[in-house]
């Protein structure tokens, strides 16, 4: 992808969406995101400390940043916005408060 040429991207995961995590600790996403389609790659500016390590699936992220704080929220895409949210997240990311205090 020409927009990702002159950033290293050091892990992708793939589903619905895709995601790149950067060695500096950024996400970009492209495909069906929250009812927009980013056609080329977009920096998800939505977590403040960087990111460590994140896996994507079909309707949801989880990143665990570089304090070790495990984050999950959930992506729509169309018609599934109801779909497999059993969790209970939203479009916004949000701590597992179940692993407070543990390291992940």
């Amino acid at each position: 992808m020409q927009e990702l040429s002159k950033i290293q991207i050091r892990k992708i995961c793939c589903s619905k969406i895709s995601a790149g995590l950067t060695f500096r600790g950024d996400i970009y996403a492209w495909g069906p995101y929250n009812g927009e389609v980013f056609n080329k790659p977009e920096r998800l500016n939505i977590i403040r400390q960087p990111i460590r390590d994140f896996k994507v699936s079909s309707n949801i992220i989880a990143a665990i940043d570089i304090d070790n704080n495990l984050w999950a929220w959930q992506v729509e895409q169309g018609s599934s916005k109801q779909s497999s949210n059993f969790l209970g997240l939203s479009n916004s990311p949000q701590t597992i408060k179940s692993l407070d205090g543990n390291k992940v």
